[in-house]
Order: structure tokens, then sequence, then C-alpha cells
């Protein structure tokens, strides 16, 4: 049997076990799949990754592109873009001075980054550390007002007498962009 059924408005009984609920029966989908489904406020909807395998080095002060980017088109142009890094890091240092990665997110150019020196997070080496890895995570939130494509991508500057990489052979680079419904 087949047909249509036209209604303005589901509602579940007011009291009971299933107060203000609309079961769907076990075994049985609801699909909205040709239409529109708007889902409720603090729900995910959408996730998008990005990766690089590549190591990501910089011997700047300034902040530099770090090849490591995500783009996500918002469905909900108020909702909440939350955003994490998670890679490793390492430098050669064969000083004792103190080395330090400063790294941010830009927002399609525009640094969003907050903290000291504009920077989400802040990573020390002390002494002579050849090869030194270690895991390298920050994150943040953004707001970008939006139903256009926007790019989100790390950028790195350091702090110190050498070089830094971030990303070595064991490890993969990844940036996550969460739309949140508010």
């Amino acid at each position: 049997m087949s047909g249509t059924l036209i209604v303005q408005n589901l509602q579940g009984p007011a009291s009971g076990a299933n107060a203000n609920k609309i079961i769907v029966p076990a075994g049985q989908v609801l699909d909205a799949s040709a239409g529109t489904f708007t889902p409720s406020v603090d729900q995910i909807v959408q996730v998008k990754t990005g990766t690089t395998a590549s190591q990501i080095d910089t011997a700047s002060t300034s902040y530099v592109v770090a090849n490591l980017s995500v783009t996500i088109t918002p469905k909900y142009a108020n909702s909440l873009i939350l955003l994490s890094v998670k890679t490793s890091s390492r430098w050669s240092v064969d000083a004792t001075s103190t080395e330090y990665i400063y790294a941010t997110i830009f927002r399609n150019g525009t640094n969003i980054g907050v903290g000291s020196s504009s920077s989400l997070a802040l990573m020390g080496a002390y002494g002579a550390y050849q090869g030194w890895a270690k895991p390298f995570n920050f994150g943040t939130e953004d707001s970008p007002n939006t139903t256009s494509s926007v790019q989100y991508t790390m950028y790195l500057k350091k702090y110190g007498s050498t070089s830094i990489s971030v990303h070595d052979e064991r490890f993969r680079n990844i940036i996550t962009a969460t739309e949140v419904k508010q």
C-alpha cells in the first residue's frame, strides 16, 4: 500500500512515558533525502577534514602558511565551526636555547587565532634535542557568519635560533572543521 499523508504538524501526546515524542518504530526509517531535514540547535551538521603527509618546515619569525588546510561550506549562516589540528613537531637543536613553535589558524587569509602573539598553540623545547618529536595539538572555534565556502589554514612561526619542522614520517597532519547548528 502506498500513498501520501498530508499534514501540517505532527505532535506527540502531551503526557505519558513518551510525552512530546513522535516515535519511528524499530525497523522503520524516516527518509528525508528528497527534502530538507533541519537539525536541532547544538547538533553536528557536517565534518570536513584536511590532511597532509608532507613535512612543514620554517625558519621564519613571521607567520607562514603550513600547507595544511580544510574547506567547509556551512549549511547555516549562524553555525559555529569547531576547529582542531593534530600533528607533531620536531626540530634539530644544537644549542641550549629555548625554541618555540607558534601556530594559528587563518580563515580565508585572516588570522582568527587568540592568545599569546595571536597564537593558538605554543610549544617549547629545551636543550639539545636532535630530531625530537612531540604531539602538537590545538583548536579553536569560529563563527564565519556565511553559507559560502570557507578555508581554514594552519600558519606557523618560530621563536629561537633554529628552524622548526611540524610533522615527521611517523605522523600525519590533520585539520578538522566541524559545523555545529546554533
